[in-house]
């Protein structure tokens, strides 16, 4: 009988004594979450190209295909540069990462990756594109036809 009634007195006042170290503002603030090193940076919050609002140029044409860019996220287009009438687009994919989009002509083409630059060589007659904000110095041959983007000479 001791022991309990003891026992019972000592988690009495263990809980009075704890309650007073906390005040209201500590028992309502949530932790802060930690900054982890494998934190998984946003395409868009990496390229400068996204930093400005979508403004109606940024737009994908009305023309495109319905299938064309699908994995697109179309509220991310940025138009990068025309040239005739093939335009550079720069955009996310949830699933692809960063994304250098082409169309002219025919057929539209998409070159996606999580590692930048991004690299667009696959319609016939057109040169290699590349889409970064810079570019390795390896790379100081190729000719910027815009910001963010350059072409292979």
């Amino acid at each position: 009988m001791f022991r309990t009634s003891l026992a019972i007195g000592v988690v009495g006042l263990a809980a009075i004594g704890l309650t007073g170290c906390a005040g209201d503002d500590a028992r309502d603030a949530a932790p802060e979450p930690r900054a982890s090193q494998d934190a998984v940076t946003e395409p868009e919050d990496a390229l400068a190209v996204f930093t400005q609002p979508q403004a109606a140029q940024d737009l994908l044409p009305d023309s495109l295909p319905a299938t064309a860019f699908e994995d697109i996220d179309r509220d991310t287009t940025r138009l990068l540069w025309a040239d005739g009438d093939t335009s550079y687009y720069a955009a996310t994919s949830p699933e692809w990462g960063t994304c250098l989009l082409v169309y002219g002509g025919e057929m539209p083409t998409s070159s996606c990756t999580e590692d930048l630059p991004v690299q667009s060589s696959t319609n016939e007659g057109q040169k290699t594109t590349m889409f970064a904000d810079s570019l390795p110095d390896y790379y100081s041959d190729w000719d910027k036809v815009a910001d963010h983007l350059w072409r292979q000479p």
